[in-house]
């Protein structure tokens, strides 16, 4: 006969058959109340790494208060060790991830997103996680069906794997054993999470430990029925559920039949079809695959998209050693594999795609010889990286054209260009080629070999323009992509200097400003805006901080810069100008009015975040910011 729930909860025995299931059914139907953890406890659902060592301190003022005999810190560090939390009992370090898990699924805490800095504090359930365990918590406690803080990480509906790669590298025992004798494998591919059982996988869970019922990972009982998991990493060598579609290539060719050489990744030049082929691989594929960028059934997979590199014509393949419906199975339940081909070459430009590789190759070599930009030239220039010349010999150029989807045939070649943006631009969403306010500047490669012209494309830059009161316009750069065949060697300086130039030429324009950009775009569009103000005496009639906002206003209009990058700008160069440094730095009655100019800016951005501290804490978090700041203007001005 089966003992009852509160029999099975009261011990600590291993369990199978009815009484795993009545006891995995009872801890199934717990759901998670905020309200149900201790006042102890909080700090760790919330993930208040601050509230947490604060605690931990007045445990240990209080024992000290009480005796002073040793062992006191082990004591105080007890009332965490033996914390055992809600019905089911979670000992500390699962707290932690249960609040982890359901912060995360709902996006808030009293206003605040898990890493955000736009509420009253952030959490910071991985210092929760190593305090805990820097004072002695067991990182492998159990609670009432024998699950520990690693084991519900890395298995549930909201896993989260990043605090599990934590709870590893604090010691967690990846084959620890609940009361059913199972792992956090078994429960993973129970729940069909893929990623989970990769993860698991990648980090050494046991594919042989059975549990109470005699059920291993590699048959898992599901109902009357059994499936055979085929789960593990494409680099395993075993049937894999995940590949990570990051591992897919892209490749660039150009045709060149006297000269056949293939740049692969490992810089290694290898002849193949006598074309001239650079492999580079894409840096998001979410857009696509889905969130997790991976693919589900397929062994030794491969996902190639070839591209001319001038016209990119394209041919899109597929590759892979076997797939998981092609293997003999006696299970009543059939995996299928993800499908690969429709999420690619819905994002494809359908009119380019060749259908065979000997189609491909004929258009490679037609458009190596035929294929010319679309657009109006407006800029050519010659590189001076020693490294490029090297690799492609003499007679290279580069030339800017300007475009706009008036045209018919740039739309189509937008249609082909437009996938890129995808793999290397995170968050990027196709632009609406019907609205006539785009204009597009393309920057292509031109090699003259022997007499034989050709180009590559080299990247792109997309710009809106949006109205500006009373009769001007807005440029708003929306995408800026350099390939990276082409990335380390200046072009995207040269074509944003020259897209900045055409902003500041043409009067209908008011400004230029950039549509949420990338730290790299960031870093890249400081360097060249603060080349130029510099050489165009922008700053020379400003000797030191304060500046009046008249001035900075007069500054913007002059050289059509948004008010936040001129300031920052601004900033940068009466930084330059002060000539004190060193420990007389602080001293300087030059650095002191910078200081306050650029911390009343800093207060006047973060009123919100700053109006519920008290004023010493306010005057640490500006400072803070002032030093941070300070810091990345010092180093931007380094690399001038």
């Amino acid at each position: 006969m089966s003992r009852t729930v509160e029999e099975l909860i009261a011990g600590r025995s291993p369990l199978a058959g009815a009484e795993q299931r009545i006891l995995r059914e009872w801890v199934a139907q717990w759901i998670f109340d905020v309200d149900e953890f201790s006042p102890l406890a909080q700090a760790l659902v919330r993930g208040d790494i601050g509230s947490l060592r604060r605690e931990h301190q007045r445990q240990i003022s209080q024992l000290q208060e009480q005796e002073s005999e040793d062992g006191i810190e082990y004591r105080a560090a007890h009332v965490y060790q033996a914390m055992r939390e809600t019905r089911i009992g979670m000992p500390a370090m699962e707290v932690v991830i249960a609040g982890a898990q359901y912060f995360a699924s709902r996006r808030a805490m009293d206003g605040v997103v898990a890493g955000s800095q736009n509420g009253r504090r952030s959490l910071d359930y991985e210092g929760c996680l190593r305090f805990l365990a820097a004072i002695g918590v067991d990182v492998d406690g159990e609670d009432v069906a024998g699950f520990t803080a690693f084991m519900r990480a890395s298995q549930t509906k909201h896993s989260r794997l990043d605090l599990a790669e934590v709870l590893l590298d604090l010691g967690a025992d990846v084959n620890h054993r609940s009361r059913f004798g199972g792992v956090a494998l078994h429960e993973a591919i129970m729940a069909q999470d893929r990623t989970a059982v990769a993860f698991l996988s990648r980090n050494g869970a046991d594919m042989d430990i059975r549990d109470n019922d005699a059920r291993s990972e590699s048959i898992v009982v599901l109902g009357n029925a059994h499936v055979y998991a085929f789960f593990c990493d494409i680099n395993s060598g075993n049937y894999l559920v995940s590949a990570e579609t990051q591992s897919g290539t892209l490749k660039a060719l150009n045709s060149d039949m006297e000269q056949g050489e293939e740049i692969n990744d490992s810089g290694m030049e290898e002849e193949e079809d006598g074309a001239d082929v650079v492999q580079f691989h894409p840096a998001f594929t979410y857009p696509i695959y889905g969130e997790h960028e991976r693919v589900f059934g397929y062994k030794g997979l491969r996902i190639n998209l070839n591209y001319a590199a001038g016209s990119l014509a394209t041919y899109f393949e597929i590759e892979y050693a076997k797939r998981i419906d092609q293997m003999e199975s006696s299970s009543a339940i059939i995996l299928k594999p993800d499908n690969v081909d429709e999420p690619m070459r819905a994002v494809l430009s359908t009119e380019a795609l060749c259908q065979t590789r000997e189609e491909f190759a004929q258009c490679v070599i037609r458009d190596t010889r035929e294929f010319r930009p679309t657009g109006r030239k407006v800029c050519e220039y010659e590189e001076q990286s020693k490294g490029q010349q090297q690799q492609s010999g003499e007679g290279i150029s580069y030339e800017i054209y300007e475009s706009s989807f008036e045209d018919a045939e740039f739309r189509k070649y937008h249609q082909r260009m437009q996938t890129m943006v995808l793999f290397f631009i995170e968050g990027a969403q196709f632009i609406d080629s019907g609205d006539e306010r785009w204009r597009v500047y393309t920057l292509f490669e031109r090699l003259n070999l022997g007499g034989t012209v050709s180009y590559s494309l080299v990247g792109f830059c997309t710009i809106y323009r949006f109205y500006h009161w009373p009769d001007q316009w807005r440029a708003r750069i929306s995408q800026f992509l350099v390939l990276p065949p082409f990335q380390g060697h200046g072009h995207g300086s040269a074509l944003y200097r020259h897209t900045y130039s055409a902003v500041l030429a043409d009067p209908e324009y008011a400004d230029l400003t950039v549509e949420d950009p990338s730290e790299a775009f960031d870093d890249m569009r400081d360097r060249n805006d603060m080349r130029y103000l510099l050489e165009h005496g922008a700053f020379d009639d400003i000797s030191s901080a304060p500046v009046d906002c008249k001035t900075v206003l007069e500054l913007q209009h002059r050289f059509k810069l948004s008010k936040r990058q001129m300031t920052r700008c601004l900033e940068m160069a009466l930084l330059k100008k002060i000539r004190v440094s060193g420990a007389a730095l602080t001293q300087s009655e030059e650095f002191r009015r910078f200081s306050l100019f650029v911390k009343r800016r800093i207060y006047a951005q973060n009123t919100d975040l700053l109006q519920d501290l008290d004023d010493d804490e306010k005057k640490k978090k500006v400072a803070e910011s002032f030093a941070a700041v300070v810091d990345d203007y010092r180093r931007i001005l380094s690399l001038l």
